[in-house]
């Protein structure tokens, strides 16, 4: 299915995407209503994937590619820390990504995702972006 909408322009002032402790908060609110937990250990070995994935495509820009671990709760991912390209594609995958938090689980079929998400979005034409160039 064609995406509608283009997506906008990366704001001149940086920005949080995302957080570890901002899925910690989710699934807690999560369990509060009554949905299965989700390990801390889980929540972040599922964002660390994300940005090691990032970091494979070589989407990440200076320290924070050097800096990952895979134990860190202070986990962040800013948008001045990405190319543009980076940044295009995290607005074509993240809130996908985000999405799949309560089913995932530590195998290769999980991160399977992004490579289907990252060949979907190289595929996409520039005008899905706005001042795509």
């Amino acid at each position: 299915m064609a995406r509608r909408k283009v997506f906008p322009r990366r704001p001149s002032k940086p920005f949080r995407i995302g957080a570890v402790q901002w899925n910690m908060e989710a699934v807690a609110n999560h369990t509060r209503a009554g949905f299965p937990h989700v390990a801390d250990d889980l929540v972040r070995l599922h964002y660390f994937r994300y940005v090691c994935f990032l970091q494979s495509k070589q989407y990440l820009l200076g320290a924070k590619s050097r800096a990952l671990e895979p134990t860190n709760s202070a986990l962040e991912l800013w948008s001045h820390e990405l190319t543009l390209e980076g940044y295009r594609f995290v607005q074509y995958s993240h809130d996908r990504w985000m999405a799949r938090l309560h089913k995932y689980s530590d195998t290769i079929r999980e991160n399977t995702y992004l490579d289907k998400w990252h060949r979907m979005y190289l595929q996409l034409p520039v005008a899905a972006f706005a001042g795509g160039t």
